[in-house]
């Protein structure tokens, strides 16, 4: 028997092979069915949705609670009052002196009668005694009043304070001075005839003097009735516990006659006040 003359192995050893590899692949195929390794072949890609799923937490374990340990309280530390500080020495500025340079007086105005009023130029400036640094240089008229006394006017020219021989201008206002010194010709009616003389009034009173016995002298405060009529062109004098007399003048008017009585009724003024302020 040769080689080629060997025994064929029968068809019943050879008939399970095929069978066992078809069942294999079966369940190779089922098992990867089943874990989803098949399923993106069957679903469109809209439709498919993968869900992720956060990490879960990890769970650490609580440390464990420290002992309760009871602190005792202690009382305040006293806090020291910081030590004092011995004031600090300050030092006074020295304070340089500048030369002052002195303004000289313009206007001066005193009066015998204190706190009478002044008046520049009709514009009121102070109260006597009274001075002025400001007032202009040139001319000014200056006016002074008192309650119960005659204003007084003066006219004065101030220098100018940069010249040379400057000198302050002094204006002294006498209120309680009287100067009267007033005379005037006049003719005594008598009831028959008449005399001329002449009547004078000065510090001392008022008198008339003629060639005649109807001459007489008194003080100012023995004059009882002192009238003139202008229109009837007379001067009338009654003396206390005297005579009645009545002066006339030959000129056209009582203009003469009117200012000697003027004067004489300002001295009686001045003097009465004199009286009442000694």
């Amino acid at each position: 028997m040769t080689l080629f003359d060997a025994q064929e192995p029968s068809n019943r050893n050879h008939s399970w092979w095929p069978l066992l590899i078809v069942i294999g692949l079966a369940g190779t195929a089922f098992y990867l069915f089943n874990e989803g390794y098949f399923g993106s072949y069957f679903t469109s890609p809209s439709e498919t949705t993968v869900a992720t799923k956060p990490p879960e937490p990890v769970a650490r374990p609580n440390p464990a609670s420290p002992p309760t340990v009871d602190v005792p309280v202690l009382p305040p530390t006293p806090i020291p009052d910081p030590p004092q500080q011995p004031p600090a020495e300050t030092t006074t500025p020295t304070i340089v002196e500048q030369p002052t340079i002195a303004i000289p007086v313009r206007l001066l105005v005193n009066a015998d009668i204190d706190g009478a009023d002044v008046f520049v130029d009709r514009r009121f400036v102070g109260k006597t005694p009274f001075e002025s640094r400001e007032i202009a240089p040139g001319q000014h008229r200056i006016n002074v009043s008192a309650i119960d006394f005659e204003g007084q006017v003066v006219d004065i020219v101030i220098a100018d304070p940069e010249e040379k021989d400057f000198n302050s201008t002094i204006v002294d206002i006498k209120f309680l001075q009287i100067d009267v010194d007033s005379r005037t010709a006049v003719i005594h009616k008598h009831r028959f005839g008449n005399c001329e003389g002449t009547l004078v009034a000065n510090l001392e009173g008022l008198r008339y003097e003629t060639e005649g016995d109807d001459a007489f002298s008194v003080h100012y405060d023995q004059l009882q009735h002192f009238q003139i009529d202008y229109v009837d062109h007379n001067l009338q004098i009654k003396i206390s516990s005297g005579r009645t007399y009545n002066f006339t003048d030959e000129m056209d008017s009582a203009d003469a006659l009117f200012v000697f009585h003027r004067d004489v009724e300002k001295a009686r003024a001045s003097l009465q006040k004199n009286t009442k302020n000694p």
